[in-house]
């Protein structure tokens, strides 16, 4: 049971990974954050949310490859801003 147990987990964690901080403070200052998406973002952040300045790479899915930088508040673009497509 131990060895079937280690294989599930180790067979599985790559796959669970979380959105994740890459580098400086995702938190509560300025980070870079990857969603599982494959989306960027790179800019400041208060209480875990964007909030600032900042840019996002967009993943996988409809908008891939496009990017918007600009102002953020509580993760939701606000203000002033340039969104460009990538096609």
């Amino acid at each position: 049971m131990k060895v079937l147990l280690t294989f599930f987990v180790l067979s599985f964690s790559s796959s669970v990974i979380a959105d994740e901080c890459l580098k400086g403070n995702c938190v509560n200052g300025y980070g870079i954050y990857e969603f599982n998406s494959g989306t960027v973002y790179i800019g400041q952040n208060k209480d875990n949310l964007a909030s600032g300045r900042g840019t996002v790479i967009f993943g996988t899915g409809e908008w891939e490859d496009d990017i918007y930088v600009g102002d953020w508040l509580n993760d939701s673009r606000h203000g002033i801003g340039t969104y460009v497509h990538s096609e």
